[in-house]
């Protein structure tokens, strides 16, 4: 059984938790810090987010290919970052 120490350092070592985590961080930063213009900044990462990673990422991403669940992973993490930044 694997301790929580090489659980974690394997997951940091994973590029799709990393992209996912940095999206969730710059969406939730960014959205946090628009001020009155918060909800249309979330929807703007949603709904762009949502086309960068199933349209122009899964066109594009061939280094190694994209697959939908690594660009559904990608775009929840704005997705949650956008929810997050609302929050704050």
């Amino acid at each position: 059984m694997k301790t929580l120490s090489q659980f974690v350092a394997k997951l940091s070592q994973n590029i799709q938790f990393v992209a996912g985590v940095a999206h969730f961080f710059c969406a939730a930063y960014a959205v946090s810090h628009s001020g009155h213009y918060r909800y249309y900044a979330a929807g703007a990462f949603v709904v762009l987010g949502g086309i960068k990673e199933f349209y122009f990422d899964a066109r594009d991403e061939v280094s190694p290919p994209q697959t939908f669940v690594d660009n559904l992973e990608d775009f929840v993490g704005w997705l949650l970052g956008a929810a997050v930044g609302l929050l704050g």
